[in-house]
């Protein structure tokens, strides 16, 4: 069996180059995420073979459009229509009226969620839950500490120990050494008229 040859250096920096490019780091996402996709899709295969999770809850109006649909269709009006005609007479209810469908909405909701927690107790969805958190965590950065020299500084220039700045020099009021270029000498020393 022929062995394959090992990458040369020049296909090692094309590699690199090509990494570095939008389309090198467009490409590498989506292939770890397309990775990532495929590992949680074995894992729902192997964790979650008999555990199926429960459907959720139908809302008040889905169970008022069950309950009316069937008499609108046999009208004969397309699908369309009876949509539009379910929608108008849901919003055209009272509150009263909208009650007891609101009632078995909630009952549904309770079983749903009671069947939910029963489902993620199961022992099968939590080694899915575990094997999906340990893909989806991202490996940290190791990151420096600060140093402490830089807060010896901090505090040294707060007493007053720091390094000391220079006299600042008295400027010639005849000299022209106005950086704006202003007329007025006295605009150069202002005498606290703001």
């Amino acid at each position: 069996m022929p062995r394959k040859p090992a990458r040369t250096l020049k296909s090692n920096l094309e590699m690199e180059a090509f990494k570095k490019t939008a389309e090198g780091k467009r490409y590498f996402r989506l292939k770890a995420a397309s990775e990532k996709k495929s590992r949680i899709e074995t894992a729902k295969k192997k964790y979650l073979e008999d555990a199926k999770p429960p459907k959720s809850a139908p809302s008040a109006y889905q169970l008022f459009v069950q309950e009316k649909r069937p008499a609108l269709q046999s009208a004969g009006k397309s699908m369309q229509e009876v949509a539009k005609e379910l929608t108008t007479t849901w919003r055209s209810l009272t509150v009263e009226e909208q009650k007891p469908f609101e009632e078995r909405a909630d009952k549904a909701k309770a079983e749903y969620e009671e069947q939910l927690e029963a489902y993620r107790s199961s022992p099968g969805y939590k080694k899915f839950e575990k094997f999906k958190s340990s893909i989806n965590r991202k490996p940290t950065k190791k990151t420096k500490k600060p140093k402490a020299k830089a807060k010896g500084r901090a505090k040294a220039k707060a007493k007053g120990r720091g390094r000391q700045k220079e006299p600042e020099k008295k400027a010639d009021n005849s000299s022209t050494s106005d950086v704006m270029g202003s007329d007025s000498d006295s605009s150069s020393s202002s005498s606290g008229s703001d």
